[in-house]
């Protein structure tokens, strides 16, 4: 309360919510985040708070494939973490097919050997006669690689090298993918196929 008895600004939040649920309430002031900052940094504080003091009390758990739930002593549940989404584009591809930037996809150069290996934030592998590497970031169905970095070893065949820069080009084009049966497809913005992989062996 203030002075004289008036309520706080969050209490004025709470009672407009009934404090049904506190999600309710963190979107009101979510709301306010605009016009009253300190409004939120408070907000922010006290669930915090709420939140490290239910870890320190946690004194088992229980946990599925997909859930890990903490009780305290006496059985109550307190706080339930539910697993992130596994990212499909984590291990090692081989490339099938590639954007050449001419409006085709085409396969690799005969005797040539293009891969892909997704970590959750890198993504390296062989572009030809050259090896490649950067970051990239996932999220849904949304994806954005690079920039990537090569090595600069010369290609005897141009059509490899031609193939390096088309490939790593279209790595970078790929905005988002999706996946049927066991093949994954890279596509620009505009839905083009960018890069189209397969598990390796």
């Amino acid at each position: 309360m203030e002075a004289g008895g008036a309520p706080t600004a969050p209490e004025r939040l709470a009672r407009r919510c009934n404090l049904a649920c506190s999600y309710c309430f963190f979107l009101e002031v979510a709301r306010h985040v605009a016009v009253a900052p300190v409004l939120v940094r408070e907000v922010a504080t006290a669930l915090e708070q709420a939140y490290l003091g239910n870890l320190a009390k946690a004194a088992t758990f229980t946990a599925t494939t997909d859930t890990l739930t903490l009780f305290d002593s006496a059985g109550k549940s307190l706080l339930v973490y539910s697993a992130a989404a596994a990212n499909p584009l984590v291990g090692s591809w081989d490339v099938t097919g590639y954007n050449n930037g001419k409006q085709a996809v085409v396969g690799p150069v005969v005797g040539s050997t293009l891969t892909a290996i997704f970590t959750p934030d890198q993504v390296s592998g062989s572009s030809g006669c050259n090896t490649y590497t950067g970051g990239y970031t996932i999220d849904g169905t949304t994806l954005k690689i690079g920039p990537l970095a090569s090595t600069m070893k010369a290609c005897e065949d141009q059509a490899v090298n031609d193939q390096e820069q088309q490939f790593l080009a279209a790595l970078e084009a790929s905005t988002t993918f999706d996946q049927t049966g066991n093949i994954l497809t890279l596509k620009a913005a505009g839905g083009e196929n960018q890069v189209t992989l397969i598990p390796a062996p």
